[in-house]
C-alpha cells in the first residue's frame, strides 16, 4: 500500500492545498517537520521524515523533499489567494473565527513589555520555545484557548498571536498585573526578587508567587503528581511529589545562580530561588529519571 502513496513537492502540494507556497512553507516550519539551512535552504527534519516525507532528486532541480499526500500539516493563512476551497481548518477552537493579533500590538495596548507576554503564556501553559526556530510555538493548550503563531522568514521566527478577546481571560489578567509590576521594579522574571503575589495555576492551585508558578505548571504539563504547601516528609515545603518521595522548595532570599541539585541529607529535597529557576526543565528532567520509586 505504500508504494500507491503519492508525493509531491512542497510547490506542488500547496497548489493541491488551494494555498501558496510560502503559507506552507510557513506552516512546514511551524510543524518543525523542516528548518533552514546555512543556505536558507529547507532541510528535512527528524519530525518531516516521521510525518512520511522523504528525499528526492531531479535532473533540473536536484534535491528536494517529497511530500506525502495526506500530510498532517496546519496552514495559516498570511499571504491572500484566490482559491481557498481546500485549505485546512487552522484549528477548533473557541476563537477560531475571531482575528489574532501580536504580541507587539497587544503588549503596547497594555502598556507592557511585549516579551512578558511570551513569559505570560509560558506560565499558562499556552506557549512554549520553538526548538527549531527563534520564538515561541503554541502548545495544544494555547489552540484550545485561542492563542496560535505566526512565522517570520525574515527573520526565522515563530511569533504568538492571541485572540482579542484575551483581557476577558481571568488568569491571563492575573498575570499581566503580576508582570507589570516585576516591570516596574525592573524585576526580570528569572532575576532579581519579587514580592509573594498569590496567582492562579493552571490546574486551579493558588500559588504564592509567580514563580511558584512556573514551578506547579511545569509539573502539570509534565504528568507529575504534586501536593503543594506539604507537611510531610518536610514542613514549610512548598510541593512534594509522592511518585519521587522529592520535595520542591521556593526560596525568595536567595540569589545563587548555580544549577539546584537534589539534596538527601536529610531526604530529597531541591530548593529553587528567582536566579536559578530557569534550569527547572534540565534538574526536574534528570530528578524524574534518576528518582523513580
Amino acid at each position: 500500500m505504500s508504494e500507491d502513496k503519492k508525493f509531491y513537492s512542497a510547490s506542488s502540494l500547496a497548489k493541491r492545498l488551494g494555498v501558496e507556497y510560502s503559507d506552507l512553507v510557513r506552516a512546514l516550519l511551524l510543524s518543525q517537520y523542516v528548518m533552514r539551512g546555512a543556505d536558507r535552504k529547507l532541510v528535512l527534519t527528524d519530525e518531516g521524515i516521521a510525518a512520511g516525507a522523504k528525499m528526492g532528486s531531479s535532473d533540473k532541480y536536484g534535491p528536494f523533499i517529497q511530500w506525502p499526500e495526506g500530510l498532517n500539516v496546519d496552514v495559516e493563512l498570511k499571504t491572500p489567494t484566490q482559491n481557498t476551497k481546500s485549505v485546512p481548518q487552522t484549528s477548533n477552537n473557541r476563537n477560531a473565527n475571531t482575528k489574532n493579533i501580536s504580541s507587539r500590538t497587544l503588549a503596547k495596548r497594555l502598556n507592557l513589555d511585549a516579551n512578558y507576554l511570551n513569559d505570560i503564556a509560558c506560565v499558562l501553559g499556552w506557549a512554549s520555545k520553538a526548538s527549531k526556530v527563534n520564538g515561541y510555538l503554541s502548545t495544544n493548550l494555547g489552540l484550545k484557548e485561542g492563542i496560535s503563531h505566526g512565522y517570520s522568514s525574515k527573520y526565522n521566527m515563530a511569533y504568538l498571536l492571541f485572540p482579542h478577546n484575551i483581557l476577558t481571560y481571568d488568569k491571563f489578567n492575573n498575570c499581566v498585573e503580576i508582570f507589570k509590576h516585576l516591570e516596574l521594579n525592573n524585576i526580570g522574571l528569572y532575576t532579581g526578587t519579587v514580592e509573594c503575589v498569590q496567582t492562579m495555576a493552571v490546574d486551579g492551585h493558588i500559588v504564592n508567587s509567580i514563580y511558584h508558578c512556573i514551578i506547579d505548571n511545569w509539573l502539570l504539563f509534565h504528568g507529575i503528581t504534586h501536593i503543594i504547601n506539604s507537611r510531610n516528609p518536610f514542613p514549610n515545603t512548598d510541593f512534594f511529589l509522592p511518585e519521587l518521595g522529592l520535595s520542591i522548595k521556593f526560596n525568595m532570599d536567595e540569589s545563587t545562580e548555580s544549577i539546584p541539585i537534589v539534596d538527601e541529607t536529610n531526604g530529597r529535597m531541591i530548593t529553587f530561588n528567582p536566579n536559578n529557576i530557569i534550569h527547572i526543565e534540565e534538574v526536574m528532567n534528570k530528578a524524574s529519571f534518576t528518582l523513580r520509586i
